[in-house]
């Protein structure tokens, strides 16, 4: 049993409670379940309750009545009361079942011993139920009675089917972890390895226990030890692979992962936990190689159809990324994910009306905000930016994350299409509602800077740098602003310094740099920097920086070569055409 119980959960304890409760007479009693002789293999999905022998209860109006209260009291949230209905109900029948609701409740409403009172009845008339036994140990360890936690424990393993055993081990971890003091949860878990010596699960337990406790090698160790009792078990080899990489072992871990493969090709847990590693260190081709096989083995996957799906869209691949999307929607078409990305690629292709189908067809609520957003663009790019500006009007945000989203949304259109007005307008509105907003108040600096409102932008800008000291971009762009606006030099070269200590690769810094020493004078420096900042980004603005301290110099071939090339990339750029005029004419 969880310890966590939700309030629709309390509801339907009571309901399903007086549903049963009216049968107490003619329930028939079932044999229980015979524990198999190895307890630990596979996960199970669940570990269900074995129906206990009935007492003889009659349903008699007061027993009704208190019933009806606990249900009515859950429906109106009062867990208490409808507590305290069902723990007086399961003291006078002394029915397992009620025992078990009242438990469940108790947990809920956080009253521990009265959850121990009702296990403890509720394991008196279900000695054979291992849920009962896993509860109750639970509860002993949330109120610190570990050492009489641990019989239960070992009753619910020796109780549980091996198909079982993972799952009901995983929960007694994970309430170890929660709840019980670090030497003692070791302590405890060997006493179940000490009791269990050839189980499999109760060793990966150990190793969990181990792994959550940052004890790296002795969960390895552990882990090892479940793989030599179950050479097969893929849980153990995944979780083996992933305290490899949690030690920082990375080799050892994919030559683990590798080797294992080799015997056990159509393992997809562990295939998709190494296809996973491979992401998160930008090494896509064998990510997708490792994706490849699971799809084979388990083509019914739609986690790795869509894995699929998003590395082929990495890669510029639109036809196989459509395939996956397009298969995807297929195995589930209630899933819209695929429907924006299809979107997406639609887009990318200038289909804007089948972008405008796809995205118009996404209706889940986790992600209609978004695709309304994308679709708005889709709109700005087709009709204009009038007719994406209603349809912005037409989305309800509903959080402060989704109002500041729409607003820099709208902000992006309105500065592209040069109504800077309404652009500030339309942010001073929402910042009206979040004046701490480092993303809003960054965009309105970036607005005053088209406008060259300097005070503006300073304005905001050093707001942001109160609200965070370490914001590279409004460091780079107030120190940017005041080396070209005002004579503020020295101000500006300790800003830009300061940003370029934190990304001393950045393009943008770079060529932030270089401009300050320009404004200083000092042309070789400049020069270095601005070549430098080219050459990590083909950008109009770096260029047309390095065209004019290149001219000022005298190096006007190098000049016009330079502004020849970026002239080709960016053809009708405000800015090189401006530095075209003044110097190179």
């Amino acid at each position: 049993m969880s310890l966590v119980v939700s309030p629709c959960q309390a509801l339907k304890v009571v309901v399903i409670t007086l549903v049963s409760i009216l049968a107490l007479s003619s329930c028939t009693t079932q044999t229980p379940r015979k524990a198999d002789s190895d307890p630990g293999s596979s996960a199970s999905p669940t570990v269900k309750s074995i129906q206990p022998n009935l007492p003889d209860v009659e349903l008699t109006p007061d027993l009704l009545y208190q019933i009806l209260v606990s249900d009515i009291a859950a429906q109106r949230g009062n867990t208490r009361i409808a507590m305290a209905g069902l723990v007086e109900a399961a003291r006078s029948t002394q029915d397992p079942r009620l025992a078990e609701q009242a438990t469940r409740l108790a947990v809920l409403a956080g009253d521990y011993d009265t959850g121990i009172e009702m296990a403890r009845l509720w394991v008196k008339n279900a000695p054979d139920d291992a849920s009962v036994h896993q509860t109750l140990g639970n509860l002993y360890v949330v109120a610190d009675k570990l050492e009489l936690a641990l019989p239960h424990y070992r009753t619910a393993i020796e109780l549980t089917r091996i198909e079982h055993s993972e799952l009901l081990l995983q929960n007694i971890t994970e309430t170890l972890v929660r709840y019980a003091d670090k030497p003692e949860a070791i302590a405890a878990m060997q006493q179940l390895v000490d009791a269990f010596p050839e189980s499999a699960a109760v060793r990966l337990a150990q190793s969990r226990l181990a792994g959550s406790l940052r004890m790296i090698e002795p969960a390895l160790s552990a882990a090892d030890a479940a793989l030599s009792l179950d050479p097969d078990w893929e849980a153990a080899a995944t979780y083996k692979f992933k305290l490899l990489l949690a030690g920082d072992q990375p080799d050892e871990a994919i030559s683990f992962a590798n080797s294992y493969l080799k015997k056990h090709k159509k393992y997809t847990l562990l295939r998709s936990s190494l296809a996973r590693y491979y992401i998160e260190n930008d090494d896509y081709k064998q990510a997708e190689q490792q994706y490849l096989l699971v799809h084979k083995y388990s083509p019914e996957s739609q986690g790795t159809v869509m894995a699929l799906a998003l590395l082929r869209l990495q890669a510029d691949d639109s036809e196989k990324a459509r395939y996956y999307l397009n298969l995807a929607l297929k195995q589930e078409p209630r899933n819209d994910l695929p429907r924006i990305y299809l979107g997406e690629i639609a887009t990318s292709e200038n289909k804007l009306d089948e972008a405008e189908q796809w995205l118009r067809a996404v209706t889940d609520t986790d992600q209609l905000f978004s695709a309304r957003l994308r679709l708005a663009e889709v709109i700005n790019r087709r009709d204009g930016i009038d007719a994406a500006l209603r349809e912005l009007e037409g989305i309800h945000p509903v959080s402060t994350e989704q109002q500041a989203e729409l607003a820099l949304i709208r902000n992006e259109m309105l500065v592209d299409a040069e109504r800077f007005d309404e652009a500030r307008d339309a942010l001073n509105r929402v910042i009206g509602d979040q004046p701490d907003s480092i993303e809003l108040l960054y965009a309105r600096a970036m607005v005053a800077a088209q406008q060259n409102d300097v005070p503006a932008l300073e304005t905001d800008l050093r707001k942001v740098l109160k609200l965070n000291p370490d914001h590279v971009h409004s460091m780079n762009a107030l120190g940017y602003t005041l080396a070209d606006q005002t004579d503020r030099i020295k101000e500006a070269e300790e800003l830009v310094s300061g940003a370029l200590a934190k990304r001393p690769d950045d393009p943008f810094i770079l060529d932030s740099y270089g401009w300050v020493k320009y404004r200083q004078g000092d042309l070789k420096e400049a020069e270095k920097y601005l070549q430098r900042a080219l050459s990590l980004r083909n950008d109009p603005e770096i260029a047309a920086h390095l065209v004019e301290v290149l001219w000022v110099q005298g190096n006007k071939s190098e000049a016009q070569a330079i502004w020849n090339k970026a002239n080709t990339d960016f053809p009708d750029n405000k800015l090189l055409n401006a530095v075209h005029n003044e110097f190179l004419q």
